[in-house]
């Protein structure tokens, strides 16, 4: 027989020798531990599974279809993180805490100066959030009463969602005011060429760019036309010499002086329109183009204001909480063979420690 075995048999004597001893502590140990499990409160574990949605969906180029690429429906890993830091923020624990009624439930003394503190790592220790190995965000949430569990998993989920929205708006409100300051400067100065535009017109008589050079210069050539015309007759009535068309020459006389009257008239008319026909048509062509940007960004003012007033997800639901049928823990026999077999361990080690050492004389050994 080798020395291993001796030695072997020998470990295995001693045992034999206080199995009583071990049995009977591993027993105690065992009937402990199984009172001890049995007084723990029982858990429950609810969970909630969703995905982060795309900002693409708070957009208004893409929900009025303006935009020429397709648009995202689940978020970036940007987006996950975003939620997953608002998850673990004080803002949702204490907006739980509040809900529940956490510091009554978690029998904590709100009166405390350390109150909130305990609550929150009280829930904290029963809260968790993780990305899943398919980059979906979980929450779950254990207590005692397993209804609650359900319910505040998923109220958990919802108040993310509304503070990621909350978030979002802030930027809009932002962009929105830089819209309206925008709007309001462009009306202004759509105001002010108005005035010049019409100041200008009244200044040159000009009243319609396209139809007013035409009817003048008609107008011109027809008064010239009319005015030859007399004048012919004038000087012909003058040169017959007779007496009775006195009256009529009076009459055409009167009629050339009209007529050249009114030529002089046109034609300043038509040297006016002229001068100003440049500065009119440059005017106007300011006021259409900044009118029609005017209504271009009242339009986006516009869908952008929707967009922001409308609800949109921030998150896709994939599985809602629901209340627990089992127990998350305590894992009761785990725990009990857990004990028992480490007091095992410690009483084998125990008995060979005290067997191999009992012969000592410990008072020389202290005392040499």
């Amino acid at each position: 027989m080798t020395q291993t075995e001796n030695n072997l048999l020998g470990v295995l004597a001693t045992l034999y020798k206080y199995w009583k001893y071990i049995g009977g502590l591993c027993l105690v140990v065992g009937i402990a531990a199984s009172i001890t499990v049995l007084l723990m409160p029982v858990y429950y574990k609810s969970t909630t599974v969703f995905y982060a949605a795309s900002q693409d969906l708070a957009l208004p180029e893409f929900i009025f279809g303006n935009s020429n690429q397709a648009m995202e429906y689940y978020g970036t890993n940007n987006d996950a993180d975003r939620l997953i830091t608002i998850a673990k923020s004080d803002e949702l624990a204490s907006f739980l805490i509040d809900s529940f009624n956490l510091y009554q439930h978690y029998d904590i003394d709100t009166t405390h100066r350390l109150a909130d503190y305990y609550v929150k790592k009280k829930f904290r220790s029963l809260f968790e959030v993780k990305r899943t190995k398919e980059d979906a965000i979980q929450i779950s949430i254990e207590d005692t009463d397993r209804e609650m569990a359900a319910a505040m998993v998923n109220a958990a989920r919802e108040r993310i969602d509304q503070i990621a929205q909350e978030l979002i708006r802030r930027n809009q409100a932002m962009v929105l005011k830089t819209y309206e300051y925008n709007l309001q400067q462009k009306q202004r100065e759509i105001l002010a060429l108005s005035d010049s535009l019409e100041n200008t017109r009244r200044r040159f008589g000009i009243y319609d760019t396209r139809n007013q050079a035409e009817m003048l210069a008609t107008q011109v050539t027809k008064t010239e036309g009319k005015l030859m015309k007399n004048r012919a007759k004038l000087e012909a009535l003058k040169a017959s010499n007779r007496p009775a068309l006195r009256d009529t020459i009076l009459i055409v006389d009167a009629t050339v002086r009209g007529l050249e009257k009114e030529l002089e008239t046109l034609q300043t008319k038509l040297k006016s329109f002229n001068e100003g026909l440049a500065l009119t048509e440059n005017l106007n062509t300011l006021y259409e183009e900044l009118t029609q940007a005017f209504a271009e960004d009242q339009e986006r003012y516009q869908q952008f204001k929707t967009a922001y007033e409308s609800g949109f997800p921030t998150s896709l639901l994939v599985e809602a909480g629901k209340v627990p049928v089992i127990k998350e823990r305590p894992k009761r026999t785990i725990l009990v063979l857990a004990s028992v077999t480490v007091a095992f361990v410690f009483a084998v080690l125990g008995v060979l420690v005290y067997e191999q050492y009992k012969n000592l004389n410990w008072k020389e050994i202290f005392h040499a």
